[in-house]
């Protein structure tokens, strides 16, 4: 009985060990151009502040590299306060898919105001080990 306890006492310990060795993801709060050193496979997510109430939004406008990062997820936004008019940040998932370098463009504009040139533009260069 003692080594039946035993055994099941080590394959938990086991599996609660082996959830915390899982990678957490890289978040990257964008001021201005960037650049990232991240291993194929690894997750990350871009914040770029924003306020959506003022009509501009962040849009990935530009991907070279032949697809090695990948946006895997919906952007979403998420406010700073409850307040009206309040700002906050939007945030884009990616994940590393294979070896190389890509640069992500991000601009900062109102969709609807074609032929207008955003008011802000980020390149983030993303290098895949």
């Amino acid at each position: 009985m003692k080594k039946m306890f035993f055994a099941l006492l080590f394959l938990f310990l086991f599996a609660l060990l082996a959830g915390c060795t899982q990678a957490k993801d890289i978040v990257i709060d964008m001021k201005g151009d960037e650049a990232l050193a991240v291993k194929a496979g690894s997750p990350f997510k871009i914040r770029l502040e924003e306020n959506p109430t003022t009509g501009y939004s962040w849009q990935v406008v530009q991907s070279e590299g032949g697809g090695v990062v990948e946006l895997t997820g919906k952007d979403e936004f998420i406010r700073n306060s409850d307040r009206i008019g309040a700002g906050g940040v939007r945030v884009f998932e990616f994940t590393a898919v294979k070896s190389g370098k890509e640069d992500i463009a991000f601009e900062y504009l109102r969709p609807w105001e074609t032929g207008k040139p955003p008011i802000r533009r980020y390149v983030l260069s993303v290098k895949v080990l």
